[in-house]
Parts: C-alpha cells; sequence; structure tokens
C-alpha cells in the first residue's frame, strides 16, 4: 500500500465514519409512529429511506470489493421496521470497514459499470459516505414536516 492510498483510506473512513453517525443520530430520532410516514403519496418515508441505504451499501460495498453491482437502486426494497434499518446499517458499516481493510490500489483502479455510469472502485469508496450522508439529510427534512425542530446530529 502507497501513501496516497493511505492516505485515501484514512479519508474514507472518517468520512463514512461521520456519515454513519449521522444517519444512525437521525433515524433513531424518527418516533415509531413517523417511521413509515412520508409527506406526500409520492415521497419516501423515513423507513424507504434507511431501507434504500442498507440496500445500497450493500451493493456498492460488493463493488468496492471487486464484485457486480445492480443495475440500479431498488426503491422496492424494504427492511420491516426501524430495528432492521438500524441493524443493517451496522452491518455495512462494519462491512465496508472490511473491506477497506482489503483495498489494493490495483483494485481501486478497475472501473466496474455502475447505475450511475462507469465507475473505478476508489470512487466507489468516496461515494458511499457522501450517499449516506444525503440521505440523512433527506430524513431530517422529514423531521421539519412533524414539527421536530431539534439538531439531530451525532455528537462528538
Amino acid at each position: 500500500m502507497n501513501e496516497n492510498h493511505a492516505a485515501a483510506i484514512a479519508r474514507f473512513r472518517a468520512q463514512m465514519g461521520y456519515a454513519h453517525a449521522r444517519m444512525i443520530a437521525t433515524f433513531s430520532a424518527v418516533p415509531e409512529d413517523r417511521i413509515d410516514w412520508s409527506p406526500s403519496p409520492t415521497a419516501k418515508s423515513a423507513l424507504a429511506i434507511g431501507s434504500h441505504c442498507v440496500d445500497a451499501n450493500r451493493a456498492i460495498i460488493e463493488g468496492i470489493r471487486g464484485g457486480e453491482m445492480p443495475e440500479g437502486p431498488n426503491w422496492s426494497f424494504r427492511l420491516p421496521d426501524k430495528q432492521a434499518v438500524l441493524d443493517g446499517l451496522a452491518e455495512t458499516f462494519a462491512a465496508y470497514n472490511e473491506a477497506l481493510d482489503h483495498a489494493t490500489p490495483e483494485l481501486w483502479a478497475e472501473v466496474t459499470e455502475t447505475p450511475g455510469g462507469p465507475s473505478t472502485r476508489g470512487e466507489l469508496a468516496d461515494f458511499l459516505g457522501w450517499h449516506l450522508a444525503e440521505h440523512a439529510g433527506q430524513i431530517e427534512y422529514l423531521q421539519t414536516c412533524w414539527d421536530d425542530q431539534e439538531s439531530h446530529y451525532p455528537e462528538g
């Protein structure tokens, strides 16, 4: 592993650590009676967003490891409840870090097809934290719809 690769891995770990903590803090604050609520028939609920994050994390981690990714997001994938999403986020956070432990510069230079077009596996590793943090922001917006004005950022 060279210095640039090691620096990238450290940056990705920090970015994903923050994104994971933000999603856990934000999603955990959703009341049980609001977990599958959405502001309109076409809007996504916190449960739909959290389920998507777990599903997308699994797919992207497979891509980081050298496997093939599915053709696109599967918004019909739905975990049964809040705890299943929290468990899935914990599982994929551990899997992401494990994938980084085994990453090589050669693997990360490989180009693979993704739903967003061709990408290197290293770019996938970079993308995952951003993806998770952006969806945490969607859940924060939903919280304002039921007048939760409290900040649910992670402590520390």
